[in-house]
This record gives structure tokens, C-alpha cells and sequence, in this order.
């Protein structure tokens, strides 16, 4: 409404979605149960909104500073030796190195994959395969994960 009151104002005949109507649609169902639910507070879900953004901006400047400092390059592979168990940092990681290995970068996908690698297990997506690596360990070690990230290799037909 506030929109339409914009466009209208600037001499803008606003066009209109049928489809924005219609309760076979999801969105619309969602969009007039949310109109009709007067105990939201439209403030506070903004705030929280914010708060979110806030979040994720940290997460991908911590991102960052893994891929920086933690990742390296072995032949065409990727070397990820992670800091942080948290799965949303890791995800983000491996979103940077799916860009660089050239594949299908989603953060869906990237999360998959470090759920996958959380779990120690091999796992690949849209093109790009992860894998972790057991260290061997020394005396001042306990464990250590480090973990692969390469092209998936081409898929033979048998």
C-alpha cells in the first residue's frame, strides 16, 4: 500500500499482479494471514531483521578471515583446516571455494556440504567434491580434520 501510494503520487499507474491475490498461491495466503495478525509487531520483526543482517555480515567476515588464513591450495584441490566448528562459518567457506573451483555456488548447497563434513563424511555438489582428511596425530595433537575441496572428477557411464 505505501508503494502504490508512491508510484501513485508520482503520476505512476501502479500495475497489478492478479496472482498477488490469488489464495491458490502460498505468498498470497502468507501475505493476509500476516495483514490480519494484529499481534505482530512490525517494529520488533525489524529490529529483529536487523539483528540478522548484523549476524550474517559477522559470519562472512569471519568467513573471510578463514578463507585468508586457513584455506590453501594443493595442485587443482583446496586445503580447508577449519578454527571454528560452527557449521554456519563452514558453509560460508566452502561457498568462497565453490566460486573458485567453478561450481554451482549456492549457500544451500554449501551448507549440505558442511553438514556432510561435519558428519566426517565424503559429499559433493553441484560439481564441486569435499572430503575430509584425517591427520595423523602427534603428541601434542589430539585430532585434527583437515578438509579436500576439488571439481567433482567426470561421472563414467558403465
Amino acid at each position: 500500500a505505501q508503494l502504490e501510494k508512491i508510484v501513485l503520487d508520482a503520476g505512476i499507474t501502479p500495475v497489478r499482479d492478479p496472482s498477488n491475490e490469488d489464495e491458490q498461491f502460498d505468498r498470497a495466503r502468507i501475505r493476509k494471514a500476516l495483514a490480519d495478525a494484529d499481534w505482530l509487531d512490525t517494529a520488533k520483526i525489524a529490529q529483529s531483521a536487523l539483528h540478522l543482517q548484523d549476524a550474517d555480515y559477522a559470519l562472512n567476515h569471519v568467513a573471510q578471515e578463514e578463507w585468508e588464513q586457513r584455506v590453501s591450495e594443493e595442485g587443482e584441490a583446496l586445503i580447508y583446516e577449519p578454527r571454528f566448528p560452527y557449521t554456519s562459518v563452514t558453509a560460508r567457506v566452502i561457498l568462497l571455494a565453490m566460486e573458485k573451483l567453478g561450481g554451482n555456488a549456492t549457500m544451500g548447497g554449501a551448507m549440505q556440504l558442511a553438514q556432510a563434513l561435519d558428519r566426517h563424511e565424503t559429499a559433493n555438489f553441484g560439481g564441486i567434491l569435499v572430503a575430509p582428511i584425517e591427520q595423523d596425530l602427534t603428541q601434542e595433537e589430539d585430532f585434527a580434520i583437515r578438509w579436500r575441496l576439488e571439481r567433482e572428477p567426470p561421472r563414467t557411464v558403465h
